[in-house]
């Protein structure tokens, strides 16, 4: 028993022999035809046969398991970005927290629970991503992989930072690096930790005007919970319009 989310490969060719992105059975190899015991050549001239059939040999594979999360949205951000606070706030997860990078060194899931909890969705605070990631810098390869699977991409950035183009910039070409289908997943950015600005509501209007070509920007606290609503059902239209549609 492996499970769900887990990807069986051929550790030779490194083939993708099979995804249980449910529960499932899966043969990996095949056992030899079984030969036959001395018993069966037993006759009436020959009560104790001394000899039988040897079974013809099974095939032999090494593989390797791997685990993907299964998640409906990965948050996606540079180390110390907020995420871990992010993820404790919208579910009822319980990463561990604290102010320095790669405090999350496995990625935490959580359950999302939306519109008096009639639909819900699962999302992932995936760990840190740094330059050189898709090259295994760092503890990227590990990381990278829980994104695969996502239905939807919520970039995280540190806005006590604003090297907002360039960070944004880094964490796409990491992701599209390691697998390029992922620049075609829709996509929302969160700009954390405008507590930490003056003048909070002109600034984030400013920003806002002047990245607004990166794409959508909510701006946010996570740890005051400052716009949280506003992101939560931002979410909701981009990532799950059939199910509130449904609903």
């Amino acid at each position: 028993m492996v499970p769900v989310g887990t990807e069986v490969i051929d550790r030779q060719t490194m083939e993708v022999l099979f995804d249980f992105e449910e529960e499932a059975e899966f043969t990996i190899a095949y056992g030899g035809r079984g030969g036959k015991g001395n018993t069966f050549f037993k006759s009436a001239t020959l009560q104790a046969p001394k000899f039988a059939q040897p079974g013809e040999e099974g095939e032999e594979k090494e593989i390797l398991l791997t685990l993907k999360l299964l998640a409906d949205i990965g948050i996606v951000g540079l180390p110390n970005a907020g995420k871990s606070t992010l993820l404790s706030k919208i579910t009822e997860a319980h990463p561990k927290i604290a102010n320095y990078a790669f405090t999350t060194l496995i990625p935490n899931l959580g359950v999302v629970k939306r519109k008096n909890d009639t639909f819900r969705y699962t999302i992932a605070d995936i760990p840190g991503i740094v330059e050189g990631a898709s090259r295994g810098h760092g503890l990227g390869l590990s990381f990278l992989k829980h994104i695969e699977r996502v239905r939807g991409i919520l970039f995280l950035l540190d806005g006590s930072n604003l090297e907002l183009e360039h960070n944004l910039a880094l964490l796409r070409v990491e992701m599209e690096e390691y697998n390029t289908s992922l620049k075609e997943r829709p996509f929302l950015i969160a700009l954390n930790k405008i507590d930490l600005w003056d003048n909070e509501e002109s600034f984030t209007q400013e920003i806002i005007n002047k990245f607004k070509d990166l794409g959508e920007i909510i701006p946010i606290s996570a740890g005051n919970d400052i716009n949280i609503d506003i992101l939560l059902n931002r979410m909701d239209e981009i990532f799950f319009k059939d199910k509130i549609i449904g609903n």
